[in-house]
């Protein structure tokens, strides 16, 4: 799967983001980098883009001083002790550079199987699968949480550790029924891969599709589904 050398040049100015974030001043990072402050500023005020060498470079030192996970963890997850929801990742929808920098690193891990689309679930995950949809130049399709107004959809209930009743509903699109459903599955939080399991179901009784593999930013080590999760952190 490839996606555009843009794609590669603005998660290299949300490296910049990163770093500032990480307490860095802009001197620092122009001699770190060998990066003048003005192209610097020019980047991130969107006046010019970095050549690929130079976002290359970028991208090389935020990898080497694990600026991501350090920002993540220290500048933008919430801790929460509430039960079944540990940790919260609204800040980071505050810098969307920096968001586009984790999704940018989550599809550069591996080679990706071959996906016709890209799925999320309402309504935290919506912002980091079209995201990535951009970024792949690829379809976006979102699981709903509350029952739509069309009466073309596949339903499905999820019960939870309480007992409670979540129920999700897929949209049935005529797009994809000829060559069947190759989801993407993105979200911010994975933890015990009981969600993921019921949009699995979905996506098979929408299609008789796959749902080949997810993308978050958080999995818990509990994670128990079958559909394989490349992830940022694990806790």
């Amino acid at each position: 799967m490839k996606f555009s050398g843009s794609m590669k040049k603005e998660a290299a100015i949300g490296g910049i983001d990163a770093m500032l974030l990480d307490g860095k001043k802009l001197g620092d990072i122009s001699r770190t980098l060998q990066i003048s402050k003005s192209n610097l500023s020019r980047y991130l005020n969107n006046l010019i883009s970095p050549s690929h060498d130079v976002a290359d470079r970028i991208l090389q030192h935020v990898r080497s001083e694990n600026i991501i996970e350090r920002v993540l963890k220290e500048r933008l997850i919430i801790r929460m002790e509430i039960q079944g929801n540990p940790v919260e990742l609204s800040n980071l929808l505050l810098y969307p550079r920096i968001l586009h920098l984790c999704m940018y690193e989550l599809l550069v891990k591996e080679p990706l199987p071959n996906v016709n689309v890209v799925l999320s679930v309402e309504t935290e995950g919506l912002v980091y699968g079209w995201t990535v949809a951009r970024m792949l130049n690829l379809p976006f399709m979102f699981v709903r949480k509350q029952k739509p107004l069309v009466n073309s959809f596949v339903e499905v209930d999820m019960w939870n550790r309480g007992g409670g009743k979540q129920s999700f509903y897929l949209q049935k699109s005529k797009q994809f029924k000829p060559k069947k459903l190759k989801a993407l599955f993105v979200d911010d939080v994975v933890r015990s891969g009981a969600t993921i399991n019921t949009i699995e179901h979905l996506v098979v009784e929408e299609s008789g599709g796959e749902l080949i593999k997810g993308l978050v930013i958080i999995k818990f080590r509990e994670y128990n589904a079958k559909v394989p999760i490349l992830s940022l952190l694990e806790y």
